[in-house]
C-alpha cells in the first residue's frame, strides 16, 4: 500500500481494518455498507470524491428502482441461507433481514422470514422448524449442479418443513453472490427468476 502512494483509502466500515495504521499512509474514508441506504449514500459520496457524480447518480437510480418493495401480506415467506449449512449440525446460518440482500427479498415480492437480529445471523434447527418458511433458498457462487443437488437434499432430513414438503428448497447461484456492490442488481434479477420457478 505504501508503495502505491494512494491519496485516499476507502474501506467498508464493518471490515475491521486497522484504521489507525492506514491513516499513516493516506486519507482513510470509511463507508457503512450493509443496507441499501448505506450503499446509496456511499455511492453518492464516492461519486463526489472521484468527480464521477453523473455515474454515481445513474447507479443510485438503478438501485432505487430495483429495490422498490413489491411484497404483500399474502406473499410467500422465504429464508435465504448460506451454503455450507450442515443439516446435521446445530446451527443454520441465514441472511439477516436488515441488510441489502434481505431488502432484495421484499423487492422481489417475497416476505422475509428471517428474524430481525443485531447479532450473529444464525439459528438452531428447532428455530427453523418453528419459523417454517414457505421456501428456502441457498446462496452459492459454485456453479456445479451436483453440488447444488447435494445442498438441496441436505434439507430432506427435515420433512416437517413446508419448504421441503412442497419441494421449495432451491439454490441461487451467482458469481460474487455476497457482493454488496453493483452486482447486487444481478442478485435482484436472479431472485426474481427464482420466484417464477418456485411459485
Amino acid at each position: 500500500l505504501v508503495s502505491l502512494q494512494p491519496s485516499h483509502i476507502f474501506i467498508d466500515g464493518a471490515s475491521g481494518v486497522d484504521v489507525k495504521s492506514l491513516q499513516s499512509i493516506a486519507n482513510v474514508i470509511q463507508f457503512p455498507w450493509l443496507t441499501l441506504q448505506d450503499v446509496i449514500a456511499a455511492t453518492t459520496k464516492l461519486g463526489q470524491i472521484l468527480q464521477r457524480e453523473a455515474a454515481a447518480k445513474n447507479l443510485t437510480a438503478e438501485y432505487e428502482k430495483a429495490f422498490i418493495p413489491t411484497n404483500k401480506d399474502s406473499s410467500p415467506a422465504i429464508l435465504l441461507v448460506f451454503e455450507g449449512t450442515d443439516m446435521g449440525s446445530e446451527t443454520l446460518w441465514f441472511m439477516r433481514e436488515n441488510c441489502i440482500h434481505g431488502q432484495a427479498v421484499e423487492a422481489c415480492g417475497f416476505n422475509n422470514a428471517a428474524p430481525t437480529t443485531s447479532g450473529s445471523p444464525s439459528m438452531s434447527i428447532e428455530e427453523l422448524i418453528a419459523l417454517d418458511p414457505d421456501a428456502l433458498i441457498i446462496l452459492t457462487a459454485n456453479p456445479d449442479a451436483t453440488y447444488h443437488e447435494k445442498l438441496i437434499r441436505s434439507f430432506d432430513k427435515l420433512p416437517v418443513l413446508t419448504a421441503v414438503k412442497n419441494q421449495r428448497v432451491s439454490v441461487l447461484q451467482q458469481e460474487n453472490v455476497m457482493s454488496t456492490g453493483p452486482k447486487i442488481l444481478n442478485f435482484v434479477a436472479n431472485l426474481n427468476r427464482k420466484k417464477s420457478q418456485l411459485f
